[in-house]
This record gives C-alpha cells, sequence and structure tokens, in this order.
C-alpha cells in the first residue's frame, strides 16, 4: 500500500523552507543536489513557488500541508518503474474533490537517498483536512499504483518496454534542472 504521510504549519516562512529543502536535498553526500519541481501544469522553479506562497499568505483558515507519497517498494514499486508524478498528481487531485475546491501545489521526487521513491508535496489547504481524507488519499494513492504496477506488468509481459521506461520529451530548458554537480559522465542516450 502506497503510504502518505502528513504533517502542516501555518507558517508562511516554514512552507518555504519546504519547498528549499525537497529542491535542494544534500541526499547524504557533500553539496547539495537540485531537483526539479513541478506541479498540477508541470514544472516550476523555487521563485515561481514562492511567488504562489506569497499569493495564498499566513492566516485564518490557510494551511501549508507537507506530504509524502511513497508507493510500496516491493508491493507497487518493484521495479521502480512507477511514474511516481502521474501518482502524486492523482492523490492531489482526490484532495481537491475532499475539500470541493482547487489546491494549489509544489512536488519533487526524491529517488537517490532512501530504499524507497517517494514525492514531497507542499499543499496549499484553505479549509480544513481530517483524517478520514488523509485516509481518502493512502487509498486513492495505492489504487493509482496499483493501476499502473499492472500496466507495468503486461507491458513486461509482452515484450515491450514499460512506459515510465520511455524517454520522456526533453524540455527546451531542461539542463536548468540538472544536478549542479556531475560526479560522472551523462549515460549514452537510449537507442
Amino acid at each position: 500500500m502506497t503510504i502518505v504521510k502528513a504533517t502542516y504549519t501555518r507558517t508562511l516562512a516554514d512552507a518555504k523552507r519546504y519547498v528549499r529543502y525537497i529542491g535542494s536535498r544534500a541526499a547524504g553526500r557533500p553539496g547539495k543536489v537540485a531537483r526539479e519541481l513541478w506541479n498540477e501544469q508541470g514544472r516550476v522553479d523555487r521563485i515561481e513557488a514562492y511567488q504562489t506562497l506569497d499569493q495564498h499568505p499566513a492566516g485564518r483558515g490557510t494551511s501549508y500541508f507537507r506530504f509524502a507519497v511513497s508507493p510500496d517498494p516491493v508491493a507497487e514499486d518493484t521495479h521502480r518503474d512507477l511514474d511516481v508524478r502521474a501518482l502524486t498528481g492523482r492523490t492531489m487531485r482526490e484532495l481537491e474533490v475532499r475539500l470541493g475546491r482547487p489546491v494549489e501545489w509544489v512536488a519533487a521526487l526524491h529517488d537517490d537517498h532512501a530504499p524507497h521513491r517517494h514525492a514531497h508535496v507542499l499543499a496549499i489547504v484553505h479549509g480544513v483536512v481530517r483524517p478520514d481524507d488523509l485516509r481518502a488519499l493512502a487509498q486513492e494513492a495505492s489504487e493509482a499504483a496499483r493501476e499502473q504496477r499492472r500496466q507495468r506488468d503486461q507491458e513486461r509481459a509482452a515484450g515491450q518496454r514499460p512506459q515510465s521506461a520511455r524517454p520522456r520529451p526533453r524540455d527546451h530548458d531542461r539542463e536548468s534542472t540538472l544536478p549542479r554537480r556531475i560526479s560522472s559522465p551523462p549515460a549514452e542516450p537510449l537507442s
């Protein structure tokens, strides 16, 4: 089952610190690694994330939720091939459905410092998130992961390359999302 952990803060400064943390974590190595930030529209940079936060100042009714969305590495993300971005997006859409209003969020994939891949998400919530809402998020994330796992397994059985292993189209400014410090030459492109 996919785990969805949640904490929250009501201070804007803490929310910005979390964005900085998810976007450039040291990952147990010297120096920092820049990670790509993204939301429902696609790639965003840290300044854009801060500007979004500034549009929703701390105050009565505004909470900044910190979510970790982590598919089970044994039962769901067995081959580290699930599309964690899609899984995270679906989880955040479920939050919107549960709250009955749009939720702005920013996320980053962490796949290099723990044995399980996971996304960290900062969501701006106006309203109350109840325990049953959090359970529903975990259920939705688990269902999304199971659906992807079935699809990947069917593709493997049919001898096809799993969808998430196919190269993604490159953004025109993709280079700006590469780690600042490269310890080895880039791998050869897939043919």
